[in-house]
Formats: structure tokens, sequence, C-alpha cells
């Protein structure tokens, strides 16, 4: 599913020329993170949203996955496994603000996040192992590996 932005660009280009006009050249990378926020918030998209990044790598036997969550509590995670073999882990990352004071810049992202994540083979799921150190939260799924054929002796009568 792919998201459907909306592109206002009389809005993108309004900003551009109060970004051009007021141009203070010795801050211009400040301006441009600003121009930035201004054009994300004409296309509907939130710049400060929070998407974990994802490592998937594969052995014959597992899966491995590794979510980078720096300063998301462990508490604040939550991973579900689906009959159709997809791996959902959302949550949510907060930024912790002290009463009676307020931030004049923030650049780290925040909010609730969700990632989901396909796998082609079965997921054996009374064997999936977590562990969440360092902000790396690194989860084991191992494939469901499919019965080895028997062979069964018969004797002749």
């Amino acid at each position: 599913m792919h998201k459907q932005f909306v592109i206002d660009t009389n809005g993108i280009m309004k900003a551009f020329n109060q970004f051009a006009n007021n141009a203070d050249w010795n801050s211009f990378g400040e301006k441009m993170e600003s121009f930035a926020r201004e054009v994300a918030k004409e296309v509907k998209a939130d710049v400060h949203d929070f998407k974990p990044a994802v490592d998937i790598a594969e052995s014959p036997e597992s899966y491995f996955v590794h979510v980078e969550l720096p300063g998301v509590a462990k508490e604040d995670v939550s991973l579900t496994l689906s009959e159709e073999n997809v791996l959902t882990v959302s949550g949510s990352k907060k930024v912790r603000q002290n009463e009676g004071v307020t931030f004049s810049r923030t650049e780290r992202s925040s909010g609730d996040f969700k990632r989901t994540l396909k796998f082609d083979e079965i997921i054996n799921d009374t064997a999936i192992s977590a562990e969440y150190r360092d902000g790396v939260l690194a989860i084991v799924l191992p494939k469901l590996q499919p019965a080895k054929p028997k062979e069964i002796a018969i004797s002749i009568a």
C-alpha cells in the first residue's frame, strides 16, 4: 500500500519565496531545515515521524531481524506474528520533557511507529526469540522445517 500525498504547489512556492526573500546566508542550514519542514507540511507529512531502521538477514534455518529503537523503552514495543507470516513491530517513541522547560530546538523524531515485515517461508511461532539491548531489538524467527520423509521397510510375505 502506498501513501498518496496531496501537494499544494502554491503553498510550496510561498514557503520558498519566504525563504529566498529572507535568506540570511550565514544560517543557510537552519533556513533549509525550516524550508523542508514547510514543504513537509504541504505534502501532509511530518518530518518528526519515527520510522525505525530494520535489517533482515537469513540463514537456511532462520530469519534474523534487527530493529534500531534508540530512546524507546522496552515496555513501549510490541511484537506480533500473523498467520500469514507478517511480523509487526510497533510502539511509541516518547520525547520526555521536564515540567517548566520548553524546547528552543527539537531534531529528534518521536511518535507512534509500526513496521510490518512479510516473510516467504513459514515461521515456527513457538521458537521465536527477541532480545533488546543498547537500543537495538534483535529477533530470531526460526523457519518451520518440513517433515522429513520416513522410509518404512515392508516385508513381502
